[in-house]
């Protein structure tokens, strides 16, 4: 259900507004007080808070807001393939690669017909040395989308090098 709560929802919509305006640093304070009301839009304002917080290179600080999303709303997991990607720029394969088998494993199905999530996942697995997984992941986006250049290139790369591939965030 949406959330409804109208002074939230004016604080949300100052929030958007002030993003259009390029002012994230004024966007996350009104994150921060939705995020004090703790009602109904905490979990909204916890996630834009970290999509923002992401999109300034602030990753430690976005995987803080996606942990806390992920508390407020612990039975919605597909958010989790966004702190996948913050872990991935943090350098922590394991972990990346757990939120990535959560959401394939818990969240909505669509996930698993998802191009850019498969090639991900592939791409957690290959540096993760699951090599033969990583191939599957890989098929599965080609036979859905024969000419997806990233999932030919990472296809290709398993056979020649285990060092580089290609990942798009």
């Amino acid at each position: 259900h949406l959330p409804t709560h109208p002074l939230s929802q004016a604080y949300n919509n100052k929030a958007v507004t002030l993003l259009h305006l390029n002012k994230p640093t004024e966007a996350i304070t009104i994150y921060d007080l939705l995020i004090d009301r703790q009602d109904e839009y905490i979990t909204l304002a916890y996630l834009s808070k970290a999509t923002i917080l992401r999109r300034l290179g602030k990753f430690g600080n976005a995987l803080e807001c996606y942990m806390l999303a992920h508390e407020s709303f612990p039975q919605y997991v597909d958010f989790k393939v966004d702190e996948g990607d913050v872990l991935m720029k943090l350098g922590r394969v394991k972990e990346a690669l757990n939120c990535y088998c959560e959401v394939e494993e818990k969240g909505m199905g669509c996930w698993k017909q998802n191009a850019r999530f498969c090639n991900r996942f592939a791409f957690l697995l290959m540096k993760d040395g699951r090599y033969e997984e990583a191939l599957q992941k890989m098929e599965t986006v080609l036979r859905q989308h024969p000419a997806n250049p990233i999932a030919l290139h990472n296809k290709s790369k398993r056979f020649y090098s285990s060092v580089t591939f290609s990942f798009v965030f």
